[in-house]
């Protein structure tokens, strides 16, 4: 695996790990504030996606690329080795999110369906919010170039208008 996703998948696992021992800790007070709960839920839920996205870019390539050969690493994301601790860690963080998910609906009976399902209500009304933004966008822009198009046609039409009124006082 190359060094860059291995770091991103190692970083991933230790604030999985971190979440949920927090959130073990939290639930176990009883004067727990909800705010403390939601920020290791939060950060649970964004270790979660780091393991699972490991997206690669093209600069990180170079680097990985150049690191491999000055280090003598040779693997690649498609080697054995790669997919089998891809696997095993994503599946840690699957294995975590069950036992917050346990944890939680222990102590408040049904909570955490109803926090995925508040979660995905508000992804939901997020993505159609910036959809309507960027719609209003470009409808402004559209606007705007429509009126600049219709104000160089005015101004060609009067210069023409202009133009010939002087060439016919010229002659």
């Amino acid at each position: 695996m190359v060094v860059a996703e291995t770091l991103a998948v190692i970083e991933g696992i230790g604030l999985v790990t971190k979440s949920v021992q927090q959130i073990k800790s939290v639930l176990r007070k009883k004067d727990s504030q909800p705010d403390e709960l939601a920020a290791h839920i939060d950060n649970l839920f964004k270790a979660e996606n780091q393991i699972a996205s490991k997206s690669r870019n093209p600069v990180t390539e170079k680097w990985n690329k150049m690191l491999g050969k000055k280090l003598g690493d040779n693997s690649d994301p498609t080697s054995m080795q790669a997919v089998v601790s891809y696997k095993i860690q994503q599946r840690q963080a699957d294995e975590a999110i069950a036992e917050v998910k346990n944890l939680i609906n222990r102590r408040f009976p049904g909570a955490w369906d109803e926090i995925l399902i508040e979660r995905q209500d508000r992804i939901e009304k997020a993505k159609t919010a910036k959809a309507r933004y960027r719609e209003k966008e470009k409808e402004k822009w559209d606007k705007i170039f429509q009126i600049a198009r219709n104000i160089l046609i005015l101004s060609l039409g009067l210069g023409a208008i202009l133009i010939f009124i002087i060439m016919s006082k010229v002659k």
